[in-house]
């Protein structure tokens, strides 16, 4: 064989699983985690669900020091700029006030000493937001037969930065469950939410 043929056949050999290789790399979920974009704008949040769980179970008069409170949640559904916006995760931590009794009455009264942190993952190859209200941020609003929770002036970093508001609204079982435990009967392990708005 001629030299050069010979040599340009060893080069087509090696650029085809260079290719292939090139190919994998590109489709594989770090690169494609790398090449996020930040999104702007507002992202607007409607149908607010998921449940609150005390390790420790409230009481009308608690004794016992609130060891974790657990919160899941999700935004329900999305938009931003005119265009739906699919949540993929969403991580809620609750900065609790130390020391807080694990009594119903206590934990309705202390949540406006209490922080909210909210990491909000997208797909469509949207970076993450980071979303914190600041200790004193959240507003507990009991009704009659209602119970919901507000937050705001809180900011946000990464996709939508800015500043952010959160509303949670409990289902009608657990809102008068809180109630009737605040009034001095029966006892609180988990609170649902079933309703609520928010603005990133």
């Amino acid at each position: 064989m001629h030299p050069y043929r010979k040599l340009a056949s060893v080069l087509v050999a090696i650029a085809i699983p260079l290719g292939t290789v090139a190919g994998l790399a590109s489709s594989s979920p770090a690169w494609a985690k790398s090449h996020n974009k930040a999104a702007s704008g507002v992202l607007s949040c409607n149908g607010t669900g998921g449940s609150i769980t005390f390790k420790t179970p409230l009481t009308p008069n608690g004794t016992a020091t609130e060891k974790k409170t657990t919160v899941s949640a999700s935004f329900g559904t999305c938009t931003a700029n005119g265009a739906s916006v699919t949540v993929s995760k969403l991580t809620v931590k609750l900065v609790a006030a130390p020391g807080g009794l694990a009594s119903c009455k206590a934990f309705a009264s202390n949540t406006a000493s209490d922080g909210l942190t909210i990491t909000v993952k997208y797909a469509g190859g949207i970076s993450p937001s980071t979303v914190k209200f600041a200790a004193g941020s959240i507003t507990a609003n009991i009704g009659v037969s209602t119970v919901g929770f507000t937050a705001s002036g809180g900011t946000v970093t990464g996709s939508y930065a800015g500043s952010a508001t959160f509303g949670a609204q409990l289902s009608s079982t657990s809102s008068m469950a809180l109630i009737s435990c605040i009034g001095g009967t029966g006892s609180v392990s988990s609170l649902q939410i079933s309703g609520g708005s928010s603005s990133i």
